[in-house]
């Protein structure tokens, strides 16, 4: 991936991950989520690839020249975004103050410690300095200097011992009014204080799946949540996993189990037939159906959603046979309902 224009580094690295953008260095640069995107769209296919227009949630734009693979999976957001926009805007622009403030914080400390690891180098030189000649001082000097050096870069790139699987620690955001106020005119202090409370336990909980690597975020999920008497959280891991951990869930114990793993229980012709069937259901006449099962394709997006489009042909409510297509999205929990278009 390579940024053309808009509010991110030109000259920076960029690159397109299963769930997120990454503005500079692979790890830790500014991440930026798919489920941030509010609308994108591909402007222009060439031959070094697709270039590529974005607007996200917190109103940052980007155009980009991206593979088409990158582009299909940023693209698979859409599907994977649930809730209401303006909420997850405020979720988005939240996210992007918190990890510009941490970011600038980390910077801050690298800069301290290079600073720090300069000084004592000049105090151990002038040391040695005042107490052998002035040729051995040099060659001590030299040497600790040498030594000091690599110290310093082993402690940064060194990555922290693994504990079971890793959960970034940014993963979960507390929620508070001032970030989120329209989640808390629906949720109340009460509310927020409780999934604040479950956050981390819910974290745990998806941290003890067999099936996540590393957990990288967690969030209260708007589209599955109902305010005041169910908390549902998602869970998306580094692989590409995604989890949804209700309330009930962690009281219970329940395991969790990716929304990936159901999903792949089942074979793509079942997805097929099953849309094949609600689409024909909704037609005016459904006998008239004729799907062409050679045309259909099914798309499984990198959170677990999977998605059917086919062509069709049946009559409409005046009996002409006319071209249709249909769109059919399914997640765990069922079908939404199938969407026709004319052909």
């Amino acid at each position: 991936m390579k940024v053309l224009a808009g509010d991110f580094p030109k000259n920076a690295q960029a690159w397109a991950l299963h769930d997120r953008f990454i503005f500079g260095d692979k790890r830790r640069g500014e991440p930026v989520l798919y489920t941030d995107i509010e609308n994108i769209s591909l402007d222009e296919e060439t031959k070094k690839g697709c270039i590529v227009n974005i607007l996200l949630l917190d109103g940052r734009r980007l155009l980009a020249l991206m593979s088409l693979e990158e582009y299909m999976q940023a693209r698979a957001s859409e599907f994977d975004a649930g809730g209401e926009v303006e909420d997850r805007r405020q979720e988005a622009i939240a996210r992007t103050k918190r990890v510009r403030q941490q970011m600038a914080a980390q910077a801050s400390q690298e800069k301290r410690i290079k600073q720090g690891i300069a000084a004592a180098v000049v105090v151990v030189i002038a040391y040695l300095m005042f107490k052998s000649s002035d040729e051995q001082a040099t060659s001590s000097a030299n040497e600790v200097a040498l030594e000091a050096v690599p110290i310093k870069q082993h402690s940064t790139d060194q990555p922290a011992p693994k504990r079971g699987v890793a959960i970034a620690d940014d993963a979960f955001m507390s929620m508070d009014k001032a970030n989120f106020p329209k989640a808390y005119k629906k949720w109340g202090a009460a509310g927020f204080e409780k999934i604040n409370d479950l956050g981390p336990k819910a974290a745990q909980l998806i941290a003890a799946s067999e099936t996540c690597d590393a957990l990288n975020v967690l969030a209260l999920s708007d589209e599955r949540s109902k305010p005041k008497s169910d908390i549902v959280f998602f869970g998306d891991c580094a692989n590409g996993k995604r989890f949804y951990v209700s309330e009930k869930d962690i009281e219970s114990g329940t395991k969790a189990v990716s929304v990936n793993d159901l999903m792949s229980s089942r074979e793509d012709g079942d997805y097929i037939q099953t849309c094949f069937d609600h689409t024909a259901s909704s037609l005016k006449f459904p006998s008239s159906f004729d799907p062409s099962w050679l045309s259909a394709t099914v798309y499984h997006a990198p959170t677990g959603g999977v998605v059917v489009q086919a062509p069709f042909e049946a009559k409409n409510g005046v009996g002409n046979t006319l071209p249709f297509n249909t769109r059919c999205v399914f997640d765990d929990q069922g079908m939404s309902p199938p969407e026709i278009s004319n052909r």
